[in-house]
């Protein structure tokens, strides 16, 4: 492994960052601290919330979550989840992951902290903890309608938040599914990541998309170790 930056011409795109996250080496990196909309990029810090506290012990992906009238009613991505129905954290993990679904997010947001809004207070908590100043979030799910400021971060905060993300191995093992049944069969969750099967080795890890964002991708890769 080299170790130095990769010479090429710019990439047609408003920021990009490529690190080898062992050692955190940047090996490029264009306007990687413009601050951005990141549309459903977020889901990754709500992720990694929901990891550290079952690492914590105050959780367990069997842990069984309702699905409020709210959640139930939240646009964008979803899955289409119904107000009572019953799921585990880990189906509704898997719905946040590969299929970026922002009314599971809600449900799983609501469980943890009570509010969706006081589960936003633990995501900008997170990442103050990894010393990211440029990263600030309104909502979890990433949807950026309303006119008012939005959720901001940074293709350098990105990349470090994937770092500690992946320490978990559950991310990468969910992350890395194409297409997986959902409701023993009654829908299918897609990855919203169209790298995953079509490129070597990639297995992960989060997609976004908002006329204010853009087009927005975290992908993860590892060959030969």
């Amino acid at each position: 492994f080299p170790g130095r930056a990769l010479e090429r011409a710019p990439l047609p795109c408003a920021s990009a960052i490529l690190i080898e996250p062992t050692t955190n080496t940047v090996l490029y990196e264009q306007g990687a601290h413009e601050l951005r909309a990141p549309a459903s990029i977020v889901k990754m810090t709500l992720q990694l919330v929901v990891l550290r506290e079952i690492e914590a012990g105050r959780l367990a992906l069997t842990d069984s979550i309702r699905v409020s009238e709210w959640a139930s009613n939240i646009g964008g991505s979803q899955a289409y989840l119904a107000a009572g129905e019953v799921f585990s954290l880990e189906e509704l993990m898997k719905a946040i992951v590969i299929h970026s679904a922002n009314d599971a997010c809600a449900a799983v947001a609501e469980h943890i902290a009570g509010t969706t809004d006081g589960f936003v207070e633990l995501m900008n908590r997170e990442v103050q903890h990894l010393g990211l100043t440029d990263t600030r979030y309104v909502n979890v799910h990433g949807l950026d309608d309303e006119p008012t400021d939005g959720n901001v971060t940074t293709a350098y905060d990105i990349a470090q938040i994937a770092r500690e993300l992946i320490r978990f191995p559950k991310v990468l093992e969910w992350s890395s599914i194409e297409k997986t049944e959902c409701r023993n069969g009654a829908f299918i969750l897609e990855n919203t990541n169209k790298l995953i099967g079509r490129f070597e080795g990639c297995d992960g890890l989060k997609t976004g998309y908002t006329s204010r964002a853009g087009f927005c991708l975290c992908a993860t890769a590892e060959r030969d170790n």
